[in-house]
């Protein structure tokens, strides 16, 4: 069979959280067997989604499985096994508008883009019928207000050698920060293409043992600054205060004063980066988004 245009990598999370979501997408992806392939990556820890959602029948769904520890490695996993035009990340606990997503990516394919980001609904849990906020592209500057890379595609030009860190928080955002978006060309896409549930349990983003591993990813992304593998622009800049400033709003107290201190820190003596993360963080702050 020749290749399809597009491939999503989706790291199972914890079975209780599935319900029927994900089975209810898996079956409206068969429909663009043609065009979408699913690459579904289960950790040991999760083996009892295969109890919930029964994946035979499906030609465009492939399973792996693992002993995988974080996201980010259950991401490289799905990725050894790419053979498409383009890749992209959705979660397994949110809602992907899998026929607009596929048409953004033809739009961006025609147009010779290496990138493309659509906008997106978030959603509180299983409250479908309300969407909090719908975000809109129009460049990387509005994007960096939630650069969720579950509404982001990538040529294979641009994401072939790449690999995410073996982190549990934040790891998207360096592998977004590694392919140099600013350098791109993208297609911003109006139409929702993705809709991000927003729950108050389960999720790595309210936990705060996974909130407190964000120090890796700062020392991480600041190591990658220093050596010059992360240009400082606007974009870039305003990423690392976002994951700066969730650490000091949301970590355990430990957390957010070890962060605060490192912060000031590295203002006041990078001189280069200094200032454009001050003016970052306040962006950030003063942002409807954040």
């Amino acid at each position: 069979m020749e290749s399809q245009l597009l491939t999503a990598i989706i790291p199972v999370g914890p079975a209780h959280l599935l319900k029927n979501r994900l089975k209810n997408w898996v079956v409206e992806a068969n429909r663009f067997s043609e065009e979408l392939k699913l690459i579904i990556v289960l950790d040991s820890e999760d083996s009892g989604v295969m109890q919930q959602v029964d994946f035979s029948g499906f030609n465009n769904a492939d399973i792996v499985q693992g002993n995988f520890g974080s996201p980010g490695s259950a991401r490289n996993a799905g990725l050894r096994n790419i053979n498409s035009h383009w890749i992209c990340f959705w979660d397994c606990d949110d809602d992907p508008r899998i026929e607009s997503f596929i048409k953004m990516v033809k739009v961006a394919e025609s147009n010779k883009c290496e990138v493309a980001i659509g906008n997106f609904r978030t959603l509180d849990g299983d409250n479908l019928a309300k969407s909090k906020v719908s975000y809109q592209n129009g460049s990387l500057g509005v994007v960096a207000d939630n650069p969720g890379i579950w509404r982001m595609a990538f040529s294979q030009d641009v994401s072939s050698g790449k690999a995410f860190e073996n982190l549990r928080m934040a790891e998207d955002q360096i592998y977004i920060l590694d392919l140099q978006l600013p350098t791109r060309k993208i297609h911003f896409e109006e139409e929702a293409v993705y809709s991000y549930l927003n729950y108050e349990v389960g999720q790595l983003t309210k936990s705060k043992e996974a909130l407190d591993r964000i120090p890796e990813a700062i020392k991480s992304i600041k190591t990658r600054i220093n050596v010059g593998k992360i240009p400082i622009n606007e974009f870039n800049i305003k990423i690392l205060a976002r994951i700066y400033l969730t650490a000091i709003k949301k970590g355990s107290l430990l957390t957010k004063i070890s962060i605060a201190l490192d912060y000031i820190k590295y203002v006041m003596t990078q001189d280069k980066v200094g200032m454009p993360l001050i003016n970052a963080s306040i962006k950030v702050i003063s942002s409807k988004y954040n």
